[in-house]
């Protein structure tokens, strides 16, 4: 080995030592010097977005006695300005100005917003409510926290059946449980965004599988629901190309046939709910060919357990009968399902008494009409009364004038065509005056 590489090795030693001793002297230099405006400053941001951070910031003011304190002073913010707590009239508790993020939320979603262009105002007139409701029922159909296939291909059918009246969402929905407590929040926000007034709710669960719960809304709350526990179902699909002869969205026929449908009261309820859902316009007449389709439901009696219902549909045909009358024949198109009644939630009597009452709506009179400036104005037909001038009413002085410049008037057009008038012709005066002179 070189004489040499000893020097060297003592020469890295000395390097490797002088090295530690600069460490060791950066570090307690850094622990002894005074922080930089810049650490100092993320250190007060940090400070400033505490809760008490103007308490803070002071107490790390008065530890650093140097040049940098006037600096720090500058970025300290205003104090916030602090109303007076006001009391309620009516309550002792005081209450502060500043409503909460959560109140200021429902305040925003609560806004009463108006329409800037025409089609909005012509929306919002539609979804007005009017004195009689002549438009159908739009459905909203959607599903809950569980579905299943069956039920989102009978979901497809009902939507097809409603036409242009259904809202159909293909999401899950977990907070939607209409007949607990609270969950029925969620439905009434669909209903309002849909402008729906009857929802169909599929739901699939071990205790009630292939539930359809059917209900409907007044003033887009919830007001009544029963729940359809579905088996058997046959989709239309199956039925092939029947269903080509109807049309979607047309006014069905709607026939309920047993007994069970006026003496249980959840059929009663599910019966209603499914006239109001179905039943489509409401018209005064309907052409014959107009009907292409009829909703057969049927209750048969279970012995020992809730009465069954049949739900099917038909197509209607008409077929020529040599007569006046056409011949009828009916042929299933779908969908195809049996089901019993569940849970049912009837409506408060209160409600229920509001929201069936009907429009008085007054009858037209006759000889009367409506008029811009005079408002509401009528025609009178009197007969003729007789011996009203033979009655002596009292004459006023303005009257009697009249009848005398009148008077006046006619006597000078009487002398004037008097004295405008040639003497008369008498070609017997002589044999006259001889018979005058005669007598005498």
């Amino acid at each position: 080995m070189p004489a040499s590489s000893p020097r060297l090795y003592d020469r890295d030693k000395i390097r490797i030592e002088t090295r530690g001793m600069q460490s060791e002297e950066t570090d307690r230099a850094r622990r002894t010097e005074r922080p930089s405006l810049a650490s100092v400053c993320n250190n007060t941001k940090q400070i400033l977005a505490s809760t008490s951070g103007e308490i803070l910031l002071e107490s790390h003011l008065t530890v650093h006695d140097s040049p940098i304190e006037p600096r720090l002073q500058k970025l300290q913010p205003p104090p916030p300005e602090t109303k007076p707590a006001h009391r309620d009239a009516t309550r002792n508790e005081p209450t502060t100005t500043r409503a909460t993020a959560m109140e200021a939320a429902m305040e925003s979603k609560m806004e009463i917003k108006r329409a800037q262009t025409t089609a909005g105002r012509r929306a919002l007139l539609a979804r007005a409510p009017k004195m009689v409701e002549k438009a159908g029922k739009t459905c909203l159909m959607l599903h809950g926290a569980a579905s299943s296939q069956t039920l989102k291909d009978l979901l497809t059918d009902l939507a097809k059946i409603k036409g242009q009246e259904a809202h159909k969402m293909t999401r899950k929905n977990e907070g939607v449980r209409p007949f607990e407590g609270g969950g029925e929040t969620s439905l009434e926000f669909f209903a309002k965004k849909a402008d729906a007034g009857a929802f169909a709710l599929a739901t699939h669960q071990k205790k009630r599988p292939n539930c359809l719960t059917l209900g409907r809304f007044f003033e887009y709350h919830l007001f009544d629901c029963v729940e359809l526990l579905t088996r058997n179902y046959k989709g239309m699909r199956s039925f092939g190309n029947v269903s080509k002869d109807a049309v979607a969205g047309s006014k069905p026929c709607l026939v309920f046939q047993g007994e069970d449908f006026e003496t249980h009261d959840g059929l009663k309820l599910a019966k209603n709910v499914l006239c109001d859902i179905f039943r489509g316009r409401v018209v005064d007449r309907i052409n014959l060919k107009g009907i292409d389709r009829a909703i057969v439901c049927t209750a048969m009696a279970n012995p020992g357990g809730e009465p069954v219902v049949m739900f099917r549909q038909y197509v209607i045909k008409y077929k020529k009968s040599g007569t006046r009358l056409p011949r009828v024949e009916l042929a299933e198109m779908g969908p195809s399902f049996d089901f019993t009644v569940g849970r049912h939630r009837e409506a408060p009597p209160d409600v229920k008494r509001e929201a069936y009452q009907k429009a008085r709506v007054a009858k037209k009179q006759k000889n009367t009409r409506e008029d811009i400036i005079d408002g509401k104005v009528g025609r009178l037909y009197i007969e003729k009364q007789e011996g009203l001038e033979s009655l002596g009413a009292a004459k006023m002085k303005g009257m009697k004038r009249e009848r005398r410049t009148a008077a006046a008037e006619r006597a000078d057009a009487k002398q004037a065509a008097a004295n405008d008038a040639p003497p008369p012709e008498n070609p017997g005066g002589r044999a006259a005056s001889t018979r005058k002179r005669t007598r005498s």
